[in-house]
C-alpha cells in the first residue's frame, strides 16, 4: 500500500465529510484530448499519440489517499479546516491553500477502490451525484458537473475538448 497526497477544494471536502462524494476524475497530463482509446494495465495507461506508459499519481486500488484542503492554524498551533467553518464566518480568518498542507495535518484519509481511465463525457447523472454534485439550477447532475468541471478546468481542459481522466473510487477512512 502506497500513500498519496490529493487536493480538494471546501465544497469538494464538505461533500466527502457528509458522504455524497466518492469518486473523483482528474485530468490526464501529457495527453491530448484527440489521442486513441489507450491501452491500460495495473494502474498505468499507454496512448498512441504518446508511446509511453504514464502511471496514476493517485494511485491503484489498495493504495491511500490524504486529503490537502485548505487550512490554518489556531493560536494554540492546531490546525482548522476551512470545510468547518460556515462561509459567511470564513473571511474573518487567513486561511492557507490545501496545497501547502502537510501529511501529519490532514485529517482525510482516503481508501482508492478502483482506477478507470475514461473521456470526461462519458460521466452519467449517477456517477455525477457520486462525483459530490447534487440539484441545483442546471438540467441534471450531469449538467452540473459539466458546468463545475469548467470553472475548475476550463483553461487547461475545457469540457467541450472532451479529455481524458483518471476516474478514481475512493471509501472515507475512519
Amino acid at each position: 500500500m502506497k500513500e498519496h497526497p490529493i487536493l480538494f477544494s471546501t465544497p469538494m471536502v464538505r461533500a466527502i465529510l457528509a458522504g455524497q462524494k466518492t469518486v473523483t476524475r482528474r485530468v490526464i497530463r501529457g495527453v491530448s484530448p484527440g489521442a486513441d482509446r489507450p491501452l491500460a494495465m495495473c494502474g498505468a495507461v499507454s496512448f498512441s499519440d504518446t508511446g509511453r506508459w504514464i502511471t496514476c499519481p493517485y494511485g491503484a486500488p489498495g493504495d491511500r489517499l490524504w486529503v490537502r484542503e485548505t487550512w490554518r492554524y489556531e493560536s494554540d498551533g492546531v490546525a482548522m479546516y476551512r470545510a468547518d467553518v460556515a462561509d459567511h464566518l470564513a473571511h474573518r480568518a487567513k486561511w492557507r491553500p490545501g496545497i501547502h498542507l502537510r501529511r501529519e495535518h490532514a485529517r482525510l484519509f482516503l481508501a482508492v477502490e478502483d482506477v478507470r481511465v475514461e473521456r470526461i463525457h462519458m460521466i452519467d447523472c449517477e456517477d455525477a451525484r457520486r462525483e459530490g454534485i447534487g440539484s441545483g439550477p442546471w438540467a441534471d447532475e450531469r449538467d452540473g458537473f459539466a458546468r463545475l468541471w469548467q470553472k475548475i478546468n476550463g483553461k487547461r481542459a475545457p469540457w467541450a475538448s472532451n479529455p481524458w481522466v483518471w476516474r478514481v473510487q475512493f471509501r472515507r477512512l475512519p
